[in-house]
């Protein structure tokens, strides 16, 4: 039985593979989403307890953190990383969420191609941005709504 590899090294960004955590059978998933190496596990709920008891017991040994998806989305708003159907929605295009790098406007079948070039060509344009809410007692949640001078969300315009 071999031991997994837990180095950055070994879950470059986004990279997914099989190991163990104690006697489970684990698929793991590298995320950068909170400043240091952090993983997805998935086990099947009939090794969750076992799992739980070993990622404990690594937790005092290692100094590991263990966290839940709220913290997670907490450390990547935090980060300025947009996810996918809750920052990055349909009625925004490549160039306002600030990905336009995975647009690849070479590939002859690129279908919305010459629709992002006349967006590229324009001087004025909208743009996704974080905002910074200082505040001690409300949490901030992706897909709030905010409001400025009366206007909700989609409607605020600086000036």
């Amino acid at each position: 039985m071999s031991r997994t590899d837990w180095s950055a090294e070994a879950f470059p960004w986004l990279f997914v593979r099989e190991g163990r955590i104690g006697t489970a059978p684990a698929v793991i998933k590298g995320l950068r989403s909170s400043h240091k190496l952090a993983f997805e596990v998935h086990v099947s709920n009939i090794q969750r307890y076992a799992t739980d008891l070993a990622l404990r017991k690594a937790r005092e040994t290692h100094g590991l953190n263990l966290f839940g998806v709220r913290a997670v989305d907490a450390m990547r708003l935090e980060k300025r990383l947009l996810h996918w159907k809750a920052d990055i929605l349909m009625e925004f295009d490549p160039l306002e969420t600030g990905i336009e790098r995975f647009a690849q406007m070479d590939k002859p079948n690129f279908v919305g191609r010459s629709a992002l070039e006349v967006r590229r060509a324009a001087s004025k344009r909208r743009r996704v941005v974080t905002l910074e809410i200082k505040s001690q007692r409300l949490p901030a949640h992706s897909d709030a709504s905010v409001s400025w001078g009366g206007c909700w969300n989609g409607n605020l315009r600086r000036g």
